[in-house]
C-alpha cells in the first residue's frame, strides 16, 4: 500500500501489479492436475452447450462433478494459496488472520489518524458487506448499522477498504 502511495523510494524501483483472483477454470486446473481449455466471451455465447459438455466429459475422467467444484470455487477457490493448506479450516483461518493483519496494521500505517474505534468501524462494515452478497450499498441503512455519524467518513472507510 505505501508502494502504490508513492511515498517510499521503492515506487520508483520496485514493478507493481495487481494479481487477480483465480477463475473457476484455474481453481479446476490446480485442485485436479487437468488442463481446460480458455473461451472468449464470444465463443461462450455462441457455443455454451459444446462447451459444457466437453468440461463435463474431461470431468468425468476424473470422477469430479462440476457443481460441487463451483461450490466449493465460491467458498475457497479464488484465492490461489488456499492450496498450501491441508484443509478449508486452515485456509479459513489464514485468511481471516490476512484480513485483520490488513486492517490493523497496513491500514494504520497508511492512515495514522485512524483510531481504535475507526478499526472496529471498519472491520464492522467489511462484516456487513461480506454478508450481504451481492452488495448494494445503501449510506443511510450502512451508517446506522456501522454506527457512523456522517456519510463522509463512511465513504472514506469504503474508500480504505478498496484501495489496493
Amino acid at each position: 500500500m505505501e508502494i502504490h502511495k508513492g511515498s517510499h523510494d521503492l515506487s520508483r524501483r520496485a514493478l507493481v501489479y495487481t494479481m487477480k483472483g483465480m477463475s473457476l477454470r484455474e481453481f479446476i486446473e490446480m485442485k485436479l492436475g487437468i488442463v481446460l481449455e480458455s473461451f472468449d466471451l464470444a465463443e461462450i455465447l455462441l457455443e455454451h452447450q459444446t462447451i459444457a459438455q466437453s468440461i463435463a466429459d474431461t470431468l468425468s475422467k476424473t470422477d469430479e462433478k462440476i457443481l460441487p467444484l463451483f461450490k466449493e470455487y465460491l467458498e475457497v477457490g479464488y484465492y490461489p494459496y488456499y492450496f498450501e493448506y491441508n484443509n478449508k479450516y486452515q485456509f479459513t483461518m489464514a485468511l481471516e488472520q490476512n484480513i485483520h493483519t490488513t486492517i490493523e496494521s497496513d491500514l494504520l500505517a497508511i492512515y495514522p489518524s485512524l483510531t481504535g474505534n475507526s478499526i472496529k468501524k471498519l472491520k464492522s462494515l467489511l462484516k456487513v458487506i461480506s454478508a450481504s452478497v451481492p452488495f448494494t450499498p445503501d449510506m443511510k441503512k450502512l451508517k446506522n448499522i456501522i454506527g457512523i455519524g456522517d456519510e463522509r467518513t463512511l465513504k472514506n472507510y469504503l474508500k480504505y477498504l478498496e484501495d489496493p
